[in-house]
């Protein structure tokens, strides 16, 4: 099919959406759209079509916020009429009218107050208009008081419009990280939005995941590009896409042109799509949860010293179904890995008419050495004929390990680095990692398997974290110590050491800043 005109591409990222019947003041809770609500087979058809019918929707925004009508194309030329858009809902389309305002842009552009004025004009001329929405285009990255600006507008028209749903919006990825500031401002927004029982489209959050939804790639300096670092820069859209050649969302994402994702990868504007049509589903009507509900169960598992035992967790359907139902799962690291405490494991499970419980085993690995207890995820994604509930489970892994062989070994406190000398320097550099070998120094022999120490970090140039772990291991999720710009800050704790008790440090800093690090040991586990 033929690709519509540019002008109908570029698209705004902020919004503001009408519920057929019920005013924007008595919606009942918080409507929250973000990487949950990507699979666009998930939503049933007949709240597309009703979507279709009721909704007459505005959007006003510029390049980052074209991505949503980027993949929405995408979806019409990969599925057909059924999600087809037009301006005034030609031909029986979804009414979207692609950036119709005057005197504004998007959030930002201007100024932090001309969208509000322009929706008011556009909306006292078009009374039909029951749903508006507005994108972020990098001004999110502002200050605590401009974002309580917007909040206060948004509300204020709330009051005057009391008909019209206005979707509030979170702004793009800047691979600042969990302590940068965009993350913060969009927290105060999804804080505000949850608070108070609005429509949140979640922009950012939708691009910190792959459809896996295992791994959130915000928290490893993930950007609007779709790039994160984990070992070395990779672009996650890319990756996975290559590893699902015949998924839908790769044979959608490959309808669009290199390139004609603004700022972003094919597959981020086909997840923002899904998110969209899910966004206007509910606007419409839809609760969310058509068809028997999927949720599955924690596991708690004691690790043992040797060989495997299971975690087991019970992946459950309520009611029964009535046609067959599948719904596809992964495992994710937490503070446990895979490979060393437990074996990944994912695939698909299928329930027949009338099943209501299946269960799922997962390797755990026994070890001897002294740890704390440790977790990892059990995720459920991609479900048809059924709508994901509680999509997480956690897995439990109980040490036994405390008396286990010669046991712990007491060291008097030992300098191992200190990266302000000359010996230990330079810096660690952000977005980068060192391996540093504890075995052999201070004591510690290179068969230690384990290392109690205490972190010291100094300097830094910029807020961040840092993350230490056995040498060779993946990088992990959690951080070992935070820490704001020049600020001087401490932890202690027993780490795992890889072979030849060497362990490895990630600075997770803006790339071009610094972070001294000081690091003295006190004994160690054989």
């Amino acid at each position: 099919m033929t690709r519509r005109s540019a002008a109908l591409v570029k698209v705004g990222a902020a919004t503001a959406a009408f519920l057929l019947g019920v005013g924007a003041a008595s919606a009942p809770a918080a409507t929250i759209v973000d990487h949950r609500h990507t699979r666009l087979m998930d939503i049933p058809t007949t709240w597309i079509q009703q979507a279709k019918q009721t909704l007459h929707i505005a959007y006003g925004h510029t390049s980052h916020g074209s991505q949503l009508v980027t993949g929405m194309e995408a979806v019409f030329e990969q599925y057909g009429s059924l999600y087809a858009f037009a301006p005034y809902g030609t031909g029986g389309a979804l009414d979207l009218r692609d950036t119709p305002f005057s005197g504004a842009s998007d959030l930002g552009n201007p100024n932090f107050t001309a969208w509000a004025t322009a929706t008011r004009n556009y909306l006292n001329a078009h009374p039909e208009i029951n749903v508006i929405i507005w994108s972020w285009c990098g001004q999110v990255d502002t200050s605590e008081a401009n974002i309580n600006l917007y909040l206060s507008l948004m509300n204020q028209l709330e009051a005057d419009y009391p008909n019209v749903r206005f979707v509030y919006m979170t702004g793009h990825l800047n691979g600042t990280g969990t302590t940068g500031n965009v993350n913060v401002r969009n927290n105060q927004i999804r804080s505000y939005a949850t608070a108070n029982n609005k429509t949140l489209f979640d922009f950012a959050d939708i691009e910190s995941y792959d459809p896996d939804r295992a791994v959130n790639y915000m928290a490893l300096q993930g950007d609007d590009n779709c790039d994160y670092y984990q070992g070395g820069w990779k672009n996650w859209a890319t990756l996975w896409t290559a590893a699902h050649p015949g998924d839908e969302l790769t044979l959608t994402s490959n309808r669009i042109c290199s390139g004609c994702c603004a700022h972003s990868q094919a597959l981020n504007c086909v997840q923002k799509a899904g998110a969209a049509w899910w966004l206007w589903a509910r606007l419409a009507g839809w609760t969310g949860t058509d068809g028997p509900a999927v949720s599955v169960s924690d596991a708690t598992v004691t690790e043992g010293q040797s060989g495997s035992t299971s975690a087991t967790f019970t992946v459950s359907l309520t009611p029964a179904p009535t046609t067959t139902a599948t719904v596809a799962y992964t495992t994710a690291n937490g503070t446990a890995g895979s490979g060393s405490d437990y074996t990944a494991t994912s695939g698909t499970l299928t329930f027949d008419p009338g099943t209501t419980q299946l269960g799922v085993a997962v390797p755990v690995l026994g070890d001897t050495i002294a740890e704390p207890d440790e977790t990892f995820r059990f995720v459920l994604t991609g479900a048809t004929n059924a709508t994901l509930a509680d999509a997480e489970g956690l897995g439990l892994i109980v040490n036994d390990d405390a008396a286990v062989g010669t046991g712990y070994h007491p060291l008097p406190p030992c300098r191992v680095i200190d990266t302000r000398t000359a010996a230990g320097g330079p810096a660690l550099a952000g977005g980068a990692s060192r391996n540093l070998a504890v075995g052999g120094t201070c004591g510690v022999p290179p068969s230690a398997r384990a290392v109690s120490l205490n972190l010291t970090v100094t300097q830094p140039t910029a807020a961040g974290h840092l993350r230490v772990f056995p040498s060779g291991e993946a990088l992990p999720l959690t951080s070992a110590i935070n820490f704001s710009a020049q600020q001087t800050r401490a932890n202690n704790g027993l780490v795992r050491v890889g072979t030849g008790a060497v362990l490895t440090v990630y600075a997770g800093l803006p790339t071009g800043n610094t972070v001294h690090l000081i690091i003295d040991v006190n004994g160690f586990y054989d």
